[in-house]
């Protein structure tokens, strides 16, 4: 007979908790903890990242507004998400890769006090060698309010701009490439398995 106390795993837990720093404006504390044990040194997320990372996103989605698919969507999209990825997992994800367990999916959850950080699209975060995490089936991406304590849904989201990420897999018959756009009318970059991401806003 188990324990009470046992805990089943059923993923890999990665919790990135982005507090905002009380004496900088903008500027945000990254603790990352997988299973609870801390995954690396304690990092700061600078003002001038986490600025650039808001100017870009803000503008795919301006663009996404207008329902047009510009020919450079897809490669900001992608530089987006790379942009995403090193500045708060990169430094980590060596030894997370080390130490998940590679028999379970993997829940990312985002930590933040700051609705401006969690809106930004972290779906697109794109590790190397890899698709965006929106796009990996073995990963899910959550948001949450507050900070400590335990992992608690953030119910203070506003509801706009919304914040799509679209899986579009081409039709049976349908030439890769050809003619089809992204699901909403957004740009998206191609992902494993012919599907695409959007961002819609």
């Amino acid at each position: 007979m188990k324990s009470s106390a046992q805990v089943i795993r059923r993923e890999n837990l990665l919790v990135v908790a982005l507090p905002p720093d009380p004496e900088v404006r903008e500027r945000f504390r990254v603790t990352i903890t997988l299973e609870r044990m801390p995954l690396g040194a304690p990092f700061v997320l600078e003002p001038g990242v986490f600025q650039r990372l808001r100017h870009l996103a803000d503008g795919l989605r301006q663009v996404l507004k207008q329902g047009a698919a510009p020919p450079w969507m897809a490669e900001h999209l992608t530089a987006l998400g790379v942009e995403l990825f090193h500045a708060v997992l990169a430094p980590v994800w060596p030894a997370f890769l080390e130490r998940r367990n590679p028999g379970l999916p993997d829940l990312i959850f985002l930590q933040s006090a700051s609705l401006e950080l969690l809106n930004l699209p972290w779906e697109a975060a794109t590790p190397p060698g890899a698709g965006a995490l929106g796009l990996d089936p073995n990963r899910v991406l959550r948001r949450g309010g507050g900070e400590g304590g335990g992992l608690r849904c953030c119910r203070l989201l506003p509801p706009a701009p919304l914040r799509l990420l679209c899986l579009v897999g081409p039709r049976e018959g349908e030439e890769r490439g050809g003619g089809g756009g992204t699901a909403g009318g957004g740009a998206g970059r191609r992902g494993r398995g012919g599907g695409s991401a959007a961002l819609g806003g």
